[in-house]
């Protein structure tokens, strides 16, 4: 391991031990106060799904998890994927307006980015079992899915309103995602089933059964890859990404599932559909998955 590596894996240890001193803290409070004031420390804004679910709903599950049914928890309103918060946390969060005052005690709760803090498989399945049983999901007794996630323009929200404006294929695409699409599937295994899927308007239970049904997603880097929460172990991900960023990889490691990252620099890209239905049919993570 190079001198930067270990550097950066001892920020992510040591910011992983301030995780669990902030859970600590705040369920320490719960105690004596019934209605708490968050405030999110995230990499990155929560109103973005993938910071949405790693620096907001999986540490908050756990405070929620751990503490009385009459303990309440407020939030500042933060866009599109607020309704999906409140629907998640049935009765323990409340929700102010971005301008608004919070009354109570304020605490901070510190995100749990696997890009920045060091977490391992046993947090994943603890989460991911405790949302299964929230909202009253059976896991999928045999996954089969191979999804390619498509990217769609963003909403209005993202294109006026959001802090953190653009979204969706303002920001990246595939400009031949059709193509793609089509020679995917003509391969696709006999034992397996193809879809393509736009997550935008998707149901939040509906998304995690989808996730909890595949064997394998592939996609471009971005939002729809935070998805890989809500798999099976022994699945797989393919990202069309980048190597500067290595968000999805430390997810994967981090969730204990296959990764493999095609790298690309630019953020609307072509796939050459001929070189990578051959590494598919090709690869020890993905060939199971195609016919020959």
């Amino acid at each position: 391991m190079s001198v930067i590596a270990l550097y950066k894996e001892v920020r992510r240890i040591l910011k992983g031990i301030r995780v669990k001193i902030n859970r600590v803290i705040v369920l320490l409070f719960a105690k004596r106060n019934k209605r708490i004031f968050l405030r999110p420390i995230s990499t990155g804004n929560i109103e973005h799904y993938y910071h949405f679910i790693l620096d907001l709903v999986i540490p908050l599950n756990y405070i929620i998890n751990n503490t009385t049914s009459d303990v309440v928890f407020a939030v500042k309103d933060f866009g599109e994927l607020t309704s999906t918060f409140v629907e998640m946390f049935k009765g323990r969060v409340q929700v102010i307006s971005k301008d608004g005052n919070p009354d109570g005690k304020t605490l901070k709760l510190v995100g749990m980015n696997p890009n920045a803090v060091n977490i391992g498989i046993s947090e994943f399945r603890y989460f991911r079992k405790s949302f299964f049983d929230k909202l009253n999901i059976i896991e999928c007794s045999k996954p089969k899915k191979v999804l390619l996630i498509e990217r769609l323009p963003p909403s209005n929200y993202f294109l006026n309103e959001a802090d953190n404006k653009g979204a969706g294929t303002s920001r990246r695409s595939i400009l031949n995602h059709q193509e793609l699409s089509d020679s995917i599937r003509a391969i696709v295994g006999s034992s397996f089933e193809f879809e393509n899927v736009q997550l935008e308007n998707m149901l939040i239970e509906d998304e995690i059964r989808l996730f909890d049904e595949a064997v394998l997603i592939i996609a471009q880097h971005g939002a729809g890859l935070g998805n890989v929460v809500w798999m099976q172990d022994n699945t797989v991900a393919v990202e069309f990404g980048f190597e500067s960023r290595p968000h999805f990889k430390r997810l994967c490691e981090a969730k204990g599932i296959g990764f493999y990252s095609h790298p690309y620099e630019e953020s609307h890209i072509t796939v050459d559909c001929n070189k990578f239905i051959n590494w598919l049919r090709s690869s020890e993570l993905t060939q199971q998955y195609f016919g020959r």
